[in-house]
């Protein structure tokens, strides 16, 4: 099915909005990039609702809505672990020569996580692999899919952070082509870590 199968030739790589937010966040990290003193062992559980849009076949870009979670766990004072989650869904005009109905799209990766420290702010870039599902009507398919993310946190006190973050979709298979899916949001984090929950001394 035509809705099912996305782009074959490449595709523009920013669009408005997502476009402005992943080269700031990137600037920041570039520019401001600094060593980072979080502690190994940090567990942080994210959840962001989501923008998003896909790119098909027929050219057109579908925008939607939807919510992601994201649980990461730290490895060492720089990497950590990512497994992230993500559902969205997208409505899509009937005309004489289509069919329109809703659109869904989930996705469930697992990957590497690099954050850097600007005292408060904190910069990630992410990569996955994972499921990468689409459904529309009757018709499904399920691929191996890739993300690449980008995002900044601002840590607002020992247990909580807010910030914003963007993400690319594709295929494993089909690397030249990302993105096929955009998605981003503003995102809401709680975190733990031994050295918060350490009892003061005295």
């Amino acid at each position: 099915m035509a809705l099912l199968r996305w782009k074959e030739t490449s595709v523009k790589a920013c669009h408005g909005t997502g476009c402005f937010l992943g080269i700031s966040v990137f600037a920041l990290t570039i520019f401001f990039a600094s060593p980072v003193r979080a502690e190994s062992g940090k567990l942080e559980l994210g959840v962001s609702p989501h923008y998003a849009y896909l790119l098909l076949d027929n050219r057109h870009e579908p925008d939607g809505w939807g919510v992601g979670l994201q649980l990461r766990y730290g490895l060492s004072d720089t990497f950590g672990l990512v497994v992230a989650g993500l559902w969205t869904m997208h409505s899509i005009e009937g005309a004489a020569d289509k069919v329109g109905g809703d659109f869904h799209v989930m996705t469930a990766d697992f990957g590497l996580v690099y954050t850097l420290d600007l005292v408060r702010f904190l910069p990630r870039i992410e990569a996955g692999v994972g499921a990468l599902h689409r459904r529309f009507a009757d018709a499904y398919s399920t691929d191996l899919g890739v993300r690449l993310g980008l995002s900044v946190d601002y840590q607002i006190s020992p247990r909580w952070m807010v910030g914003l973050s963007i993400s690319y979709h594709g295929f494993v298979t089909d690397l030249a082509n990302i993105p096929m899916f955009v998605e981003m949001g503003p995102r809401i984090t709680w975190t733990w870590s031994r050295q918060a929950s350490a009892p003061s001394p005295g």
